[in-house]
């Protein structure tokens, strides 16, 4: 199976500024994403993940390198018909209703013509708009114009979505909707692809992730191998500790905290910590409640890579 996106060297240079002077919004990207995962795109403002989109969508040519889009060369005619795509700042025609909208945009998207009421219907239901859906646009409030940007992208029913910032304006309940519907098409053998700072979301619900900074991929890979390896400590909640026992504990601990119901939580730095702990807690007839590791967030891990280029550069 062909990859759903796949960039090599991918470079685009544009003139700014009174002297025209040259800026590479990207620079030698080497990007790969599987058909049928979710690849969530991060970095900071103007790192360049949206000129990166809009050279995968046709928006943009590149100045050198390529990208092809499902076996096809981006901006390919034949394959924006599989492309479901919603901008950063969608532009809406604000005079119009959400079903007059949507299906305007099912027209554009060459979908029968005796399909396109039931697949409207379809489409409002799903991002919780159908109440709305005779109320002019102009009336709708940001979240509301994000829903109704997501119900476009996917009106015709694309094999990959690219979203840029697909959370800008949602509550959380809205977020939580949009999750459910980002894996909802990933069960439908759907490739999603979306750039966002949400990192909460993109945690919850991608397989892999890439992190760009000053239009270079410095980081890729499967969550779970990301941040596996990236363990801070140990965190343990035990049972049973007398005062005394407690301030033994403190030695090998980095952080205590007990509560009233006898029950002491314990931050340890290293494996040698938890073994001396559980050592003394079973001395004492003392019960282990729970052992996890910490990990770092993604969050975390964003921060950091994103901070150790900028010294970097230094």
């Amino acid at each position: 199976m062909p990859k759903a996106i796949y960039t090599e060297n991918l470079t685009k240079v544009y003139r700014s500024g009174f002297r025209l002077q040259k800026v590479k919004a990207v620079e030698n990207l080497n990007l790969e994403v599987e058909a049928q995962e979710i690849y969530g795109f991060l970095g900071p403002n103007g790192a360049g993940k949206t000129t990166t989109i809009k050279i995968l969508v046709g928006l943009a040519q590149p100045t050198s390198g390529k990208a092809v889009v499902l076996g096809r060369p981006a901006g390919d005619l034949g394959t924006k018909k599989l492309i479901g795509f919603l901008p950063e700042s969608p532009y809406f025609y604000e005079y119009l209703n959400a079903v007059e909208y949507l299906t305007f945009c099912a027209q554009l998207s060459g979908i029968e013509q005796n399909r396109i009421k039931k697949q409207v219907e379809k489409m409002l239901a799903l991002v919780r708009l159908d109440k709305f859906a005779h109320m002019p646009i102009r009336g709708y409030s940001r979240g509301m114009l994000q829903r109704l940007g997501i119900a476009q992208a996917l009106i015709g029913d694309p094999e990959l979505v690219i979203l840029d910032e697909p959370m800008g304006g949602l509550d959380p309940i809205g977020r939580r909707e949009f999750r459910d519907i980002i894996l909802a098409l990933k069960a439908q053998g759907k490739t999603v692809f979306f750039s966002t700072h949400i990192l909460a979301d993109v945690e919850l619900i991608c397989s892999r992730v890439g992190i760009i900074l000053n239009g270079r991929l410095i980081n890729s890979g499967r969550l779970d191998e990301i941040l596996l390896s990236e363990i801070e400590g140990f965190e343990l909640i035990v049972k049973g500790l007398d005062r005394k026992m407690v301030k033994v504990i403190e030695r090998f601990a980095s952080k205590v905290i007990s509560s009233a119901e006898n029950e002491t939580y314990l931050e340890v730095t290293d494996e040698a910590g938890v073994e001396r702990v559980l050592a003394i807690v079973r001395e004492v007839g003392g019960k282990l409640i729970s052992l996890q590791p910490k990990k770092k967030t993604l969050e975390d891990h964003f921060i950091d890579q994103i901070a150790k280029e900028r010294l970097k550069a230094i």
